[in-house]
Parts: structure tokens; C-alpha cells; sequence
């Protein structure tokens, strides 16, 4: 760079800092393709044999990491769909889906993990802890 004027020999440097050296442009990297955004919908929890032996489960769901939903009393043989109320959540390439048997002790009936790959309507098989339950749920994409 000996012979190189100051404009050049200032040029120069900015295109080496900025990785632009020789002349040749850097070729960046494409930016990565934002994963697509989820949504899991519980439509309704039927059950089909309970944990407690009092004829009632006080059930709780649990979405991902979010907080413990309900309780809600469920007797044998029962279907609750929107008494449940409002039961999403908004996820990235899967979230747990958790059932919870609540009394002074909380004692997990099950958790399956729901992924983003299979679209619409399907029913996750919880069952654990002696109680039988079936969760219908709805995966889109946001």
C-alpha cells in the first residue's frame, strides 16, 4: 500500500473491516427461515376411569410452561368441552400437553408432546396413575 493515495489506502481499510477486502463482496448468509408459530387448542377432556376413588377427579392441564389451568371436577364417564373455557397455546415445534389430578398432593396422569407437524384435529391418550382420560386437541399454524 506504499504507493496508494490516502482516499485508496482509507478505502481499502474500510473494505477489509467490513470484510470486503480484494475487491470481491462477502457473500452473507441467507437469513434463517423463521420456524413457524403454532397453535394447540384443547376442545375437550372426556374421562374414562379416575384416579380418585370418590367418583370425582379435580383435574388441572398444564400447556408448555405456562401456569396449571382449572381445576375442573370431573366425574367418570364425562366429557367437558366448553366448560373448559379458553385452553391454547402458541408454540414452536412442540409443547408439552400435561394432565393433572389435583388434591392435596398434585399427581401427573400423563404429558405428551405435540408437535407441529401433523395439522388439525387429534386426541392425546393420557393415562397414568390409574386413570384413563382422552384430550381432543386442534393444531394449526398461526
Amino acid at each position: 500500500m506504499r504507493h496508494l493515495t490516502r482516499t485508496t489506502r482509507a478505502l481499502a481499510l474500510t473494505l477489509a473491516a467490513t470484510g470486503l477486502a480484494g475487491g470481491a463482496a462477502a457473500v452473507s448468509a441467507a437469513p434463517a427461515q423463521a420456524a413457524d408459530v403454532c397453535h394447540l387448542h384443547v376442545n375437550s377432556v372426556t374421562s374414562y376411569d379416575l384416579n380418585d376413588g370418590d367418583g370425582h377427579d379435580e383435574i388441572k392441564i398444564k400447556l408448555g410452561d405456562g401456569a396449571y389451568l382449572g381445576p375442573w371436577s370431573m366425574p367418570d364417564d364425562w366429557t367437558r368441552n366448553d366448560s373448559l373455557g379458553v385452553v391454547h397455546k402458541d408454540f414452536t415445534g412442540s409443547v408439552n400437553v400435561g394432565l393433572y389430578e389435583q388434591d392435596v398432593t398434585r399427581q401427573t396422569i400423563d404429558v405428551d408432546n405435540v408437535g407441529c407437524t401433523i395439522l388439525g384435529d387429534r386426541t392425546l391418550e393420557l393415562d397414568g396413575n390409574g386413570a384413563i382420560y382422552r384430550m381432543n386437541v386442534t393444531v394449526s399454524v398461526r
